[in-house]
């Protein structure tokens, strides 16, 4: 039996942008094969990073070769404190795409919800803030 192993490093994570993200919530099909349009769960996903429910986010990539990153967290419940769901999602790193999220409540069911969005929120402002990739000191001396 293989064992996954989640690791913790937001340089590891893929590079989102905000049009990536309403990209996928927008236009991705629902579960009736439709457009999502699904505007609502991204405003809610910005409250949810914003009110800072979003807790620690790890990652695994899908193979060695593989550019394909599973992203999970907890999100904090809206109207419970003291729970949370468990929230995924699934990137592209070289198209930076969302391929697919899930999580462990019902709106999930439509293929998208603003807990997962508010994962992609998460990893968007990362991006901003300089914090994904590599940086210059984390590889040895390579100007030689």
């Amino acid at each position: 039996m293989m064992v996954e192993i989640w690791e913790e490093d937001v340089r590891e994570w893929p590079v989102l942008s905000f049009n990536d993200i309403t990209d996928y919530f927008v236009n991705v099909p629902a579960c009736d094969d439709q457009p999502n349009h699904n505007y609502r769960s991204i405003l809610e996903g910005q409250n949810y990073f914003n009110s800072n429910w979003i807790d620690t986010v790890y990652h695994k990539y899908r193979s060695v070769q593989c550019r394909i990153i599973d992203l999970k967290s907890k999100v904090r419940y809206s109207q419970i404190i003291g729970r949370e769901h468990d929230v995924q999602i699934t990137v592209n790193k070289d198209a930076n795409q969302i391929i697919d999220v899930d999580c462990d409540c019902i709106a999930a069911r439509g293929k998208c919800c603003s807990h997962t969005a508010g994962l992609a929120f998460k990893i968007l402002e990362a991006n901003k803030q300089g914090l994904i990739g590599k940086a210059c000191t984390d590889m040895a001396m390579v100007w030689n």
